[in-house]
């Protein structure tokens, strides 16, 4: 287990963590403080960890996630590769875990996860660009096309952000177990791995569960979350989070709360269906 404390900018410290990490290592990093992760300013990012993000709803988990591309470039500089098993924010802190691999095969392997990703200023749709459209290696392809059709609220106006980690940031098995062998007695620590690990599995009402029994989910979570206040529709209520959640996992999608934001949800579901399920008029309520 190797940890890296940093006050403020983590990127100083990457090339010399992953120069000297043992195989199969665990590395955590903790930044604080940093205002380039908050996207506050951007040109900081660009320079310190070598893509650019905007201020969005999302911009914690966008923050980690530029954090995580640039440790797999360190990594990779050494025939290494990285397997993120946990990312955390609590206030202005990011905590980050990942588990070091070691040979080029899985160096390259890594690499395929960092995507630029398409961020739409108006209706803040956002999707990573597909494998083969030129990021890390290859010839670039037209990627404007990847949004829905039609924006919700006009015409799309897309943004490309990155490079960016577009794999997993949650191993709900090692959550799993950290939760089980955790000796801490502090309240909020508990219930903060208790709320990364319901977020980490995403499920839903048919892949979830089976005989009330949980699966093992093989698919990724969801990357990213939408905030409910600014993607609720203009009906005279607001709906609660957990009825948004319950009816998107009776539709078939997967969904959970998130600790990134008190106030979002973390889907599979495409936005014009979140409009939809947040849209249907109240009954019972």
């Amino acid at each position: 287990l190797r940890f890296l404390d940093c006050n403020s900018d983590a990127s100083s410290f990457l090339d010399a963590a992953f120069r000297n990490i043992a195989r199969n290592s665990l590395l955590v990093l903790t930044t604080k403080d940093d205002p380039s992760l908050q996207a506050s300013n951007p040109e900081v990012a660009l320079r310190h960890y070598g893509g650019h993000i905007i201020r969005t709803c999302y911009s914690k988990e966008l923050g980690i996630r530029l954090v995580l591309a640039a440790m797999a470039r360190s990594a990779a500089k050494w025939n290494k590769a990285i397997i993120v098993v946990c990312c955390a924010t609590f206030k202005s802190s990011f905590t980050i875990a990942v588990r070091v691999q070691k040979g080029p095969q899985h160096a390259n392997s890594c690499l395929q996860n960092i995507r630029m990703l398409s961020h739409c200023l108006t209706c803040e749709e956002r999707k990573f660009h597909p494998v083969d459209t030129g990021f890390p290696v290859g010839k670039v392809r037209n990627v404007t096309n990847i949004l829905a059709t039609e924006c919700l609220h006009g015409k799309h106006v897309v943004k490309h952000l990155g490079p960016l980690w577009a794999g997993d940031i949650f191993d709900a098995d090692f959550i799993e177990n950290t939760i089980k062998n955790s000796i801490t007695d502090d309240l909020t620590t508990e219930s903060l791995l208790k709320s990364i690990f319901e977020e980490a599995r995403c499920p839903s009402k048919v892949a979830g569960e089976s005989h009330g029994k949980r699966k093992k989910m093989d698919i990724n979570t969801p990357p990213f979350y939408f905030n409910l206040h600014k993607h609720h529709p203009k009906v005279p209520y607001q709906k609660n989070i957990n009825k948004v959640i319950e009816e998107l996992k009776k539709l078939g999608y997967r969904a959970s709360r998130t600790h990134f934001d008190r106030l979002a949800v973390r889907t599979d579901a495409p936005l014009e269906k979140l409009y939809e399920v947040m849209n249907i008029e109240r009954s019972g309520e």
